[in-house]
């Protein structure tokens, strides 16, 4: 049976994204960093718990950076 995309494209890079995650990027960069779909970005959150909690902290560590500037 074939990897999906998420075993390839996504799984090994949640350090990276993560990373992304905390300098502001927006849901779209990660696509395009990552080369997959908006579709299968938002499958995968739903999907996979820790996709989902990882890019949700470190968007708030983001976001919590930028309210106290």
């Amino acid at each position: 049976m074939a990897k999906s995309k998420y075993e390839t494209h996504v799984l090994p890079y949640l350090e990276q994204i993560a990373a992304m995650c905390r300098n502001g990027a927006t849901d779209k960069d990660i696509c395009a960093a990552l080369k997959i779909g908006q579709d299968s970005f938002y499958k995968y959150k739903k999907e996979h718990v820790e996709f989902f909690e990882s890019l949700k902290e470190n968007k708030d560590f983001a976001d919590l950076r930028v309210e106290n500037n």
